[in-house]
């Protein structure tokens, strides 16, 4: 068993492929809202996650909605993401009744 850990702010930037130390905070933001998202599309916590491919998985997915936060966030809007991460988090999504 492996629990999710937290996206590094490094790893977010290595994932990024950014060297500067400018958008740090802005990064740091867009890690904690990305898992938000996740957490929310899922509708569990994500430190709920321990099943080893599951955990690659997720992490992945977080740094990916790290990515389109960063890379779009001139444009403003989450719609294109949220529907980006629904379609890659529904087989994982808890149901609810």
């Amino acid at each position: 068993m492996r629990l999710l850990m937290k996206i590094s702010l490094e790893e977010a930037k290595n994932y990024l492929r950014v060297e500067h130390s400018e958008d740090d905070h802005l990064i740091q933001v867009m890690i904690s809202a990305s898992e938000e998202l996740c957490s929310s599309i899922l509708r569990k916590n994500l430190e709920e996650v321990t099943e080893e491919k599951e955990v690659d998985f997720f992490q992945t997915i977080v740094l990916f909605g790290t990515a389109y936060l960063y890379e779009h966030r001139e444009e403003g809007g989450q719609e294109s993401l949220v529907e980006l991460l629904k379609a890659l988090l529904s087989a994982h999504r808890r149901d609810v009744f």
